[in-house]
């Protein structure tokens, strides 16, 4: 049987819920206010010229002295505020503000997912798991660094080998569901080393990690956005050029609806496809030639139908350039200010120093490197819009896995049975290339080496997606 909930009161709620949407948004805003978790969503709508799109931006209690309450220091020594950042987007101010306040969860209530679980955690090398009968994650398909890289006396991070000492935490398969012990430090988005000798194989990013009414939809969305990340980093670290889509024909209504802008604005989008076909990992770019700052804005988006991919795109592509023009126009909101202070970088900035994705894009957004970007997005191989269309795919992405064999890890965090319709988990597959940030990059998976263009080497220069 199927409920759903009639709105007869707020405009910025649609009419009909779904029932357990209505009561995850419901839980949800019972922690806004400005002395609870979630101070405030900022929501701002597009300018005339831009596509209308509401965009949210969210601001936090203070996460850095909860996190040093909470591990009993008296200073405030632990500073992770500046790094963690959430907001959403939507063509509704609905869709914005669940959006933004899925985001916010996923990343501000997950960092609390240690502090829920670290009295579970095992100890321990992987030799020493086995003795204790654990079956665990093998050191070899998960390695994230190169060889090389632990050649550097500079080099902050260590090689994961069977006799290496970590925190394991208790996951689970995906679909068998037999239990697997995994390392912590990759899958906690917040994680605090407990032992003298714990070496660091790795970190934890929000990649994977998601917030949902329900547990199957924020897994599946978790499994997308690895095969987004995993497309993406296949072309832009191995030297490949994605392919440049020409649109040629739209079926979508709304996609067609979307045409003269794109045209205005001269919007390219890009195919990214290296690994697999199934799923199209597309991103959309622009560059304004009247500004020296914020020029740059991209979009990134994946889906079994291509131009549902390209709307995906599109719709972060509208966030991004929604999120830098109102630094532009109206520099002196509050609201302004915020992004600006999360999204500024300066022409000598060392890129190793960035805290959020985002930097990566106003980064190439600066006069001084936008033709960094020559290579990639220029003289590209072209395909047509409708050849791609007539492609046949697999459309789920749980076929897709079984097809080939790919039993991703699955851990919900524990911290979700705090709440009663928020469910945040989050999912990891050693078969893909793992997100990072742009400080500190992860090569080691095999991938790399795989589609490494010949007589290249791994490109140095940031990744340029957030």
């Amino acid at each position: 049987m199927k409920i759903n909930v009639i709105n007869h009161q707020k405009i910025c709620e649609p009419y009909i819920f779904e029932i357990d949407d209505y009561k995850n948004y419901k839980e949800m805003m019972n922690y806004l206010g400005y002395f609870n978790l979630i101070k405030k969503i900022d929501l701002v709508l597009s300018p005339s010229n831009e596509l209308s799109l509401f965009i949210g931006n969210t601001q936090f209690t203070s996460i850095d002295y909860l996190l040093n309450y909470l591990l009993g220091k008296t200073s405030m020594s632990e500073d992770v505020s500046t790094s963690v950042f959430a907001g959403g987007k939507g063509f509704s101010m609905y869709k914005a503000i669940c959006s933004s306040f899925g985001e916010a969860f996923e990343r501000f209530v997950g960092i609390f997912e240690f502090f829920e679980i670290k009295q579970e955690l095992i100890y321990g090398s992987y030799k020493d798991l086995k003795k204790l009968d654990k079956n665990a994650s093998h050191p070899s398909i998960l390695q994230n660094f190169r060889s090389e890289d632990f050649d550097s006396d500079q080099f902050v991070f260590d090689d994961f080998m069977e006799e290496t000492t970590i925190s394991w935490v208790k996951g689970e398969h995906y679909f068998s569901g037999e239990e697997i012990y995994f390392p912590a430090v990759l899958m906690l988005i917040y994680y605090k080393p407990h032992l003298k000798d714990e070496k660091r194989i790795g970190y934890s990013t929000s990649g994977g990690l998601t917030s949902h009414f329900t547990y199957r939809g924020g897994k599946k969305h978790g499994l997308t956005e690895i095969l987004e990340r995993n497309e993406i980093n296949l072309t832009w670290y191995v030297n490949r050029q994605p392919k440049r889509i020409e649109i040629d024909q739209i079926k979508n209504p709304k996609l067609k609806k979307f045409l003269p802008y794109i045209k205005e604005n001269n919007i390219q989008f890009y195919l990214h496809n290296q690994d697999q076909q199934d799923f199209y990992v597309i991103t959309s770019m622009s560059f304004d030639s009247d500004l020296t700052q914020y020029s740059f804005n991209t979009g990134g988006g994946i889906d079994s139908d291509i131009e549902k991919a390209i709307l995906h795109s599109l719709e972060e592509y509208v966030q991004s350039i929604n999120n830098t023009r109102k630094i532009v126009y109206a520099p002196n909101w509050i609201t302004s200010q915020f992004s600006n202070y999360v999204l500024s970088v300066e022409p000598d900035d060392d890129p190793k120093k960035f805290k959020t994705f985002y930097q990566a894009v106003s980064y190439y957004g600066l006069e001084e490197h936008k033709e960094k970007l020559n290579w990639y997005i220029k003289g590209n191989e072209v395909v047509k819009l409708s050849e791609l269309a007539k492609l046949k795919n697999e459309k789920d992405i749980e076929e897709f896995l079984k097809k080939n064999n790919i039993d991703p890890i699955y851990f919900p965090y524990k911290i979700s049975k705090r709440f009663k319709n928020i469910y945040i988990s989050k999912v990891y597959i050693p078969e893909f290339t793992p997100a990072f940030i742009a400080g500190q990059p992860m090569l080691g998976h095999d991938k790399y080496e795989t589609y490494l263009v010949e007589g290249t080497t791994y490109r140095k220069d940031i990744l340029p997606y957030p």
